[in-house]
């Protein structure tokens, strides 16, 4: 009896121990720290009208950011991604008609737009050999540019059809909700089951180590790129069915968001640790610390500088990190 309770008592300091050094561990202690303080003081906060609008603003920013957190796996980051989400906004509510055909292509030329982003990423970083920053960074302006281009201003329309499919539900779960559910399932199993997921943990340790072990790390790279455009456009169409026209300011805040939502969920800035466990608490920590402080009427602008200080905070503390092990 009593080998049987050492053996009990072992497996279950293993699992405390497996549990506290997870590297998201902490960043969901924060998550569960702000539940509970908003539910306190705030009685609407616990409220089902409150909880359900919460999940579904959170959808966005999480379909964004596990594209987000494919490139920084790698070592790499996509500023591009607020930019295809707001260009495939405004040209979905351009190029939509009521049919059912007008539909299905507008939504794949939408889908096409963020992939080719994406993959001129991708290109970028790894033929021209130029900067992650850099090279997201002008394909985010001209991205920004197509979209005023296309709506210079909140206009077009997009059908009835393609916003009851988007925003209905299925059973008592919203179809947003399902389709980053989806998402993440898929990317829990190309991180945890396939090659491209172990390259890509690979090429974020070390480049040179995988490229010297045969790994085709341009290949990787143009992946991961194409991944987070891709998925950005999906959010783009979302976007689009949840306000039901196109607004070319809509994504201006989702560059910076993600990166935040994946640095605050204990990926590594130089690739390799992490993954998309924290990535989820990190996005609803974010939608958290924004649904808190809309309720106190909190302006847009200081929303602003308080999400750049949480960034500069998570930013100090991986570089300390790294500082540490060395």
């Amino acid at each position: 009896m009593s080998k049987k309770k050492n053996q009990m008592s072992s497996k279950l300091n293993n699992f405390v121990t497996l549990v506290l050094s997870h590297y998201s561990f902490y960043t969901y202690v924060i998550l569960f720290l702000l539940i509970a303080v908003a539910s306190v003081f705030s009685p609407f906060f616990r409220s089902r009208q409150n909880i359900e609008h919460l999940l579904i603003q959170s959808v966005f920013l999480m379909i964004v950011s596990i594209g987000h957190t494919f490139v920084v796996l790698t070592g790499g980051i996509d500023l591009s991604v607020g930019s295809v989400l707001t260009l495939t906004n405004c040209v979905a509510a351009h190029t939509m008609n009521d049919s059912p055909l007008g539909i299905i292509l507008a939504c794949v030329f939408c889908l096409l737009i963020g992939s080719g982003i994406g993959i001129i990423n991708g290109l970028g970083v790894t033929e021209l050999r130029a900067f992650p920053f850099l090279m997201t960074l002008a394909t985010m302006s001209i991205g920004e540019g197509l979209a005023y281009l296309v709506s210079p201003y909140p206009s077009g329309y997009i059908p009835h059809s393609f916003r009851f499919i988007i925003n209905g539900k299925l059973g008592f779960v919203p179809i947003p909700g399902l389709v980053s559910i989806l998402l993440l399932m898929i990317g829990f199993y190309i991180f945890k089951k396939t090659r491209s997921g172990v390259y890509i943990y690979a090429i974020g340790g070390s480049e040179e180590r995988s490229y010297l072990s045969g790994i085709n790390v341009k290949k990787v790279k143009l992946f991961v790129y194409w991944v987070s455009g891709f998925l950005a456009s999906i959010a783009g169409l979302m976007m689009a069915a949840r306000i039901g026209s196109g607004d070319p300011t809509i994504g201006a805040s989702y560059g910076l968001d993600s990166y935040t939502a994946v640095v605050i969920g204990n990926t590594s800035l130089w690739g390799g640790q992490g993954g998309l466990t924290g990535t989820i608490a990190g996005v609803f920590i974010l939608s958290l610390l924004n649904n808190i402080l809309n309720m106190l009427n909190v302006s847009s602008y200081s929303q602003y500088v308080l999400k750049g200080i949480i960034l500069v905070l998570a930013l100090s503390f991986h570089f300390r990190r790294k500082i540490e092990r060395k």
